[in-house]
């Protein structure tokens, strides 16, 4: 496995909330939109 830097992966959760692509729900997770 490879390793990445934490705000590496937060940057591009960041990105991907940004262009609707993930969404969080408190307490559950993140998950990827349909649309």
């Amino acid at each position: 496995m490879t390793e990445v830097a934490p705000s590496t992966v937060q940057k591009a959760v960041a990105s991907l909330r940004e262009e609707g692509r993930l969404y969080t729900v408190p307490g559950q997770g993140s998950f990827v939109s349909r649309d």
